[in-house]
């Protein structure tokens, strides 16, 4: 009868041992680390671009101390372009694979330009990782033109992307309003790039006015993408899965930034219009 006693009240302390927090158990199912992944062209004539969103990205993590509430963060940068002169398919989907084979990741930052993020994306998108891009402004990424549209980039049928630039319809109207009121020549900068708008451009044709997806330097991008995801972090809490962190990076509303205040619209994307207007003598590169 003592031994069954004695059996009796051991099982209680090694079963009270077991379910007090801080005694064999963190008190949480949630991770102690999320990663974050950041595909940017740090090589090749994007570089001046990409490194800026990356550095703008570092220094919020750097000012958060790494942390987003009680959930450490941590990023990784990696480059899209394999070392040569533009995005390359083959590191921009190894970079991508990486992401979503680490379960640690929650949110991936990328990509500058629209094909590399038509690479991307449907990785992601089929890891269920939340994917923000600084960028990429192609209009099919979130809404159907003629053919081409978000379902065939985001194949598990939910939606995972936003992105804080506006898109090519936004840039064309804007476009369209400086023609019509006497502006001259206006060219369009897809995903921001004034290379892409002057090599459309007839060279010795006289002042030209590029209207671009960035209305500021292009490192407050990354920092409000990487502030966007930390603040999703933070308000899915020390449970934040991928799915979490989603769903609180697509329901942001009226949400106050260093580019303005915007929301994510339903289809993922920014609800800013602001364009920046760079006038150039020339369209020589």
């Amino acid at each position: 009868m003592r031994r069954a006693r004695a059996a009796a009240a051991a099982t209680a302390l090694l079963l009270a041992a077991v379910l007090l927090p801080g005694c064999g158990s963190s008190g949480s199912s949630g991770p102690e680390t999320v990663s974050i992944y950041v595909s940017l062209p740090l090589h090749g004539v994007r570089a001046a671009d990409g490194r800026a969103i990356a550095a703008g990205a570092r220094k919020v993590l750097e000012r958060a101390g790494g942390r987003a509430g009680a959930v450490r963060v941590r990023a990784f940068y990696l480059d899209d372009t394999g070392g040569g002169a533009r995005w390359n398919l083959v590191a921009t989907a190894a970079n991508a694979r990486r992401a979503a084979e680490d379960s640690t990741t929650v949110g991936f930052i990328g990509d500058v330009d629209s094909g590399a993020t038509r690479v991307s994306l449907p990785i992601t998108n089929q890891a269920e990782i939340v994917q923000v891009s600084p960028a990429s402004t192609a209009t099919d990424l979130t809404l159907d033109t003629g053919g081409l549209g978000p379902d065939r980039y985001q194949p598990s049928g939910e939606l995972t992307f936003a992105r804080i630039v506006p898109n090519d319809e936004v840039l064309a109207a804007a476009a369209g309003a400086v023609r019509r009121a006497g502006g001259g020549q206006v060219l369009t900068a897809p995903d921001g790039s004034l290379r892409a708008a002057l090599e459309r451009c007839r060279a010795g044709s006289g002042p030209v006015l590029v209207v671009s997806p960035f209305a500021l330097p292009p490192g407050r991008y990354g920092e409000e993408a990487m502030s966007l995801l930390l603040a999703a972090i933070r308000a899915a809490g020390p449970d934040a899965s991928r799915g979490s962190v989603r769903d609180e990076v697509l329901a942001t509303a009226n949400r106050q930034s260093p580019l303005g205040r915007y929301s994510i619209d339903a289809a993922g994307d920014t609800t800013l219009r602001r364009v920046g207007r760079v006038r150039l003598r020339s369209c020589g590169l």
